[in-house]
């Protein structure tokens, strides 16, 4: 049904049929309103003929006086055949004669009566009457010179003979005139659009027919479908001859296709083995960052398949949490290959198991010609083979490092342990006297610097991976605040904290992050012999807790701030040097900076950069 609704034919019938029956109908409304014109037309000049005929017969016998004559006249007019009314009336509208005596004395109630006489002119028209539909004549009847011996010689109107002919005759005629009119209509509407319909099938409906029936073979791939020829010169015949040319130049434009898609096919084939092939993961996505491309070292390296990822993922969920951002932000700047691009960026990104990989990225934004951006790419290099390399040669120089260590452990220790052998024993029981007692002293405070010493070591060579949980860097410093706040008392160190209560709760090791605060904030107090002020700030900085502890300490001098991680690197008398180096190692676990800026007899700035993750 819906076909057929919406077909060729369908709409060109129809829209041939409104046309014609729009003409039509407005050829038949024309005529139905000549016809009505021409009735009316006709019933005027009746009236005007018997009114005129009636106006002379009673001319002379209004003259002479003889009204019973005008009265009998009136009377036999009366009994014309289509006439309904006949009266005269003088200028008050009473009627003095009518063809009707019952009417006689009687006050007219025509408007058209009425309205002759309070003009003086002719009036006619069509009104109602008597519950049917008649056309009204009135003449007026001046005071004229023939007159005057009867009315004066005054200027006025002596009354109105008034005629009213019955409009059904003349309705009758007009009505069957219109049901002759609606049928003829109706005949030559069905007629016309038979014609038309049996033309417009022949002479377009079946060409296009043909033409679409060729169409859909040639849509289904069959190029070799016939399509008739057609003699006509028309639109159709054009139609046909360009359908003709189409299917010719698709012949030649399918083999040109299928000869580049061959070409196309083979570059295709060896730029996927070159994905395939690379040594290095390569992923590419599309402008929304949804992965496209993810060949078999990716995989490797991922441990995704390919089918898990491709039109699944995104990019970012590649990266550990918060470094997506990071990677993202730098791929913006120059100093890392150029805007839109990276090349050889040390970063980290996370397999199928949580596992973090090392990797050096190389990625460029993908542009149109227009400049619309259409995707990524992405080439990551494992730096586990490489890092871990890197670890055994630290770890070696750590070895090496610690080997002096030791030496110099062994020198520490050495003096504190004749001490130990000579006096502990003897001191601790029977020593009496002030000058044993401060060897006793000596003993307890070397003991407790090699323990710290031996401590600090143990610490450095053994840091441990941060176990993570959620928790908050403001209750941690609260926790440190309590308890470094009676040495800070002992000092009469004014302390200030400013703890963002905006920052949300991240993934840190409470205990590593605690010992890095209680490490930085001695130091500070350290360097503040003589009171002085110690602050201690929070705030988010992008997707990051940035903390700030400044002193008003003595400084620490430049050529001492460049080794000052350095291990067993120390400017106090008593340190081991290994605080700040096991500090800044804690913080870069947990995947964020340490960095310190001093000023030489104004105090210490420690900044730490803390990555928001959950």
């Amino acid at each position: 049904m819906d076909s057929l609704f919406y077909s060729l034919r369908t709409k060109l019938i129809t829209s041939v049929g409104l046309v014609l029956i729009l003409i039509l109908a407005s050829f038949s409304h024309r005529d139905m309103k000549t016809h009505e014109r021409f009735f009316l037309e006709e019933a005027r000049k009746k009236a005007r003929d018997v009114t005129d005929t009636v106006m002379k017969s009673i001319e002379y016998p209004m003259l002479d006086g003889e009204m019973e004559y005008v009265q009998a006249i009136l009377e036999r007019v009366n009994a014309l055949k289509d006439l309904r009314v006949i009266s005269l009336c003088n200028s008050d509208g009473v009627i003095r004669y009518s063809g009707n005596p019952e009417r006689i004395g009687k006050i007219t109630s025509s408007k058209r009566a009425l309205e002759a006489l309070r003009t003086h002119t002719l009036t006619k028209g069509l009104e109602k009457r008597f519950g049917e539909k008649i056309y009204r004549y009135t003449v007026p009847i001046l005071n004229e010179k023939a007159c005057y011996k009867c009315h004066g010689s005054e200027k006025r109107i002596l009354g109105a003979l008034t005629m009213a002919f019955v409009w059904t005759p003349v309705e009758k005629k007009l009505n069957k005139h219109r049901n002759e009119l609606i049928i003829n209509f109706f005949i030559s509407v069905i007629l016309l659009i038979g014609l038309i319909t049996a033309l417009l099938h022949y002479m377009v409906i079946i060409p296009v027919r043909r033409l679409t029936t060729a169409a859909k073979a040639i849509a289904a791939g069959n190029l070799e479908k016939q399509i008739p020829a057609s003699k006509s010169k028309d639109e159709i015949g054009e139609l046909t001859s360009s359908f003709r040319e189409m299917q010719t130049s698709l012949i030649k434009l399918t083999s040109d296709l299928k000869t580049s898609r061959d070409k196309l096919r083979r570059m295709y084939d060896f730029q996927k083995n070159l994905i395939e092939n690379s040594i290095d993961a390569i992923v590419g996505t599309d402008e929304e960052e949804n992965i496209v491309i993810f060949n078999e070292k990716a995989e490797l390296m991922f441990g995704y398949s390919a089918e898990e990822v491709i039109g699944k993922m995104k990019m970012n969920e590649l990266y550990p949490p918060g470094i997506a951002k990071k990677v993202e932000r730098d791929l913006y700047q120059r100093k890392f290959g150029g805007i839109g691009k990276l090349a050889n960026y040390e970063t980290v990104v996370q397999n199928k198991k949580g596992e973090q990989i090392a990797v050096w990225l190389s990625a460029a934004v993908l542009y149109e010609e227009s400049g619309q951006k259409i995707g990524t790419v992405a080439v990551f290099r494992d730096l586990t083979e490489r890092k871990e390399l890197e670890r055994k040669i630290l770890h070696s120089e750590r070895l090496a490092t610690i080997g002096r260590g030791v030496s110099y452990i062994c020198h520490e220790i050495k003096n504190p342990l004749i001490i130990i052998g000579g006096f502990t024993l003897q001191v601790l029981r029977s020593i009496k006297d002030e000058k044993n007692k401060q060897k006793l002293q000596i003993v307890i405070d070397e003991i407790q610097r090699l323990n710290q010493f031996l401590m600090d070591i143990r610490d450095f060579t053994k840091i441990a991976k941060p176990h993570l949980s959620l928790c908050s860097i403001n209750d941690i410093i609260k926790e440190v605040f309590s308890l470094i706040e009676p040495s800070l008392k002992d000092k009469e160190i004014r302390f200030i904290h400013s703890l963002d209560p905006h920052i949300p709760e991240t993934l840190l090791d409470p205990r590593q992050i605690k010992q890095v605060l209680i490490n930085i904030l001695k130091n500070s107090i350290e360097a503040m012999p003589d009171k002085g002020e110690l602050s201690v700030t929070t705030k988010l900085k992008d997707d990051n807790i940035e903390i700030i502890i400044k002193d008003t300490g003595k400084g620490i001098p430049p050529e001492d701030l460049e080794k000052i991680f350095d291990p067993f690197y120390t400017t106090k008398p008593k340190g081991s040097g290994l605080g700040l180096g096991i500090s800044k190692e804690i913080i870069e676990n947990h995947g964020g900076t340490l960095k310190l800026e001093s000023e030489l007899g104004k105090g210490t700035t420690c900044i730490i950069d803390l990555p928001i993750e959950r």
